[in-house]
């Protein structure tokens, strides 16, 4: 895996968010994200491993520009 740049994290959600207000669906869309920590080792280090789940949320489009001007 390679390193994300904030920047390009903000451009993809951006476009995710205009291609749902673009072609509205009838089921609830979801997104995963997936994060791994420098120098763990899942193997040895079990603290981190599992799952997280967050609720259900909607993302309002008066909240579209994610990142600060």
């Amino acid at each position: 895996m390679s390193k994300v740049s904030r920047d390009m994290l903000y451009e993809v959600v951006k476009e995710v968010q205009a291609g749902s207000l673009a072609k509205p669906r009838k089921f609830t869309e979801s997104v995963e994200l997936q994060i791994s920590l420098k120098n763990y080792d899942p193997q040895k280090d079990k603290r981190f491993s599992g799952t997280v789940r967050f609720g259900t949320f909607r993302i309002s489009p008066i909240l579209l520009p994610v990142c600060p001007s």
